[in-house]
């Protein structure tokens, strides 16, 4: 029995489009591919080696890759085991453009060749405009089953408007804060000592780079001669005008 191509076999997924969903097989010829050591990518040549494709247009307006640098396209790959024995495995590749047949020796773009249930693939690096996606599903052991694919848009976090009183933040952007502290006041966060380092007193130092710091408005004040200079991910603290024996 031959395996049914994906229902529906094509789809365009847009920022208001909302998910994608659709249908293939039942799958019942496996085609055990890619071959360790000897293919890149799976092996698809119609029924003797069977790949079911869908096209996959991915279409957004200008300017959403600026405001959402994160932007990603999500496939979820699921399929309920016929035998009750959880001995099926299919695979999920996907591939820019067009690309029906492969003998194997071309990678996909992105991929979730494991033994889970479901697999997942993430399309990164999503433009604005329009770009197409072949979405490859692999029987590598079917047990006649029919499986289930979901296509999602994943927005990721927008970039941030400056707040109300800086000079700028979100991603990438320095921000200055100052604190009225010993350093004895860090102790419980880890300090990794950066360049030279001078005898100085407790409440100075010359450079000190700080793991995730709980940088927020209300624990910095403004105290003449310290200034404390976080950039994303560390923090580094300078006391410099200053002068100690």
């Amino acid at each position: 029995m031959r395996s049914s191509a994906a229902t529906p076999s094509s789809g365009t997924l847009t920022d208001v489009s909302g998910p994608l969903f659709y249908d293939a097989g039942p799958f019942n010829v496996a085609n055990p591919t890619p071959i360790p050591e000897l293919d890149s990518g799976p092996e698809c040549n119609g029924s003797a080696q069977p790949c079911d494709n869908f096209a996959l247009t991915v279409l957004l307006p200008s300017g959403y890759h600026a405001a959402h640098p994160n932007v990603a396209a999500r496939a979820t790959l699921s399929w309920n085991d016929t035998t009750g024995a959880g001995i099926s495995d299919y695979d999920l590749y996907i591939y820019k453009g067009t690309v029906i047949n492969t003998n194997g020796s071309k990678q996909a773009d992105y991929q979730s060749a494991s033994s889970a249930n479901p697999e997942i693939a993430t399309i990164s690096s999503l433009a604005d405009g329009s770009q197409t996606f072949t979405v490859k599903v692999v029987p590598f052991t079917p047990t006649n089953e029919i499986v289930h694919v979901k296509i999602e848009l994943l927005a990721g976090s927008s970039v941030p408007s400056p707040s109300p009183g800086l000079s700028g933040s979100g991603p990438g952007v320095p921000r200055l804060c100052r604190q009225r502290a010993s350093l004895t006041a860090w102790a419980s966060h880890p300090l990794v000592p950066i360049g030279r380092v001078k005898r100085h007193s407790a409440t100075a130092c010359s450079a000190f780079r700080m793991a995730a710091p709980p940088c927020s408005s209300a624990d910095f004040r403004p105290l003449s001669g310290e200034t404390l200079s976080m950039t994303a991910p560390h923090l580094q603290v300078y006391f410099g005008s200053r002068s100690h024996s």
